[in-house]
């Protein structure tokens, strides 16, 4: 063992059960729970979930990460360097952001925005001289 290479045993022991190798993933049922390496990667398989825990995570992509999930929860800070897209599978899907929101940097969307129930496209303002503005021009 310690030479890492064919060898003979360092003892005259025999059929002693130290020496012995199990082979339960031969003999067993298909793994439901595994780490799987392959040419395309690594792939780690869970039927419940997958816990990460440590003072930090990285991840490095250099052609991308892709969430693939119905429902994700982010909390405390969350860091985004770069350009982001959220896009929803179906028409009217909304992404969600509870508490502050800071963008430095240009903004650019396509529809309204809704502030306080206050529309950006189509809102108007009281005008010093009597009556209101007209909605603002695009």
């Amino acid at each position: 063992k310690s030479s890492k290479a064919q060898a003979n045993p360092a003892s005259l022991r025999s059929y002693d059960w130290a020496d012995a190798l199990y082979l339960g993933a031969f003999l067993g049922g298909a793994p439901t729970q595994y780490v799987q390496f392959n040419a395309n990667g690594i792939n780690i398989i869970s039927p419940t979930a997958i816990t990460l825990t440590a003072p930090q995570v990285t991840i490095n992509a250099s052609t991308g990460v892709a969430v693939n999930t119905p429902d994700a929860a982010f909390s405390e800070n969350v860091s985004i360097a770069g350009d982001m897209s959220v896009e929803g599978t179906t028409a009217g899907t909304t992404a969600t952001i509870q508490g502050d929101l800071a963008i430095s940097g240009t903004t650019t969307g396509t529809g309204d925005g809704i502030f306080g129930g206050i529309s950006v496209s189509t809102h108007i303002h009281p005008d010093p001289q009597g009556g209101d503005t007209g909605e603002p021009v695009s």
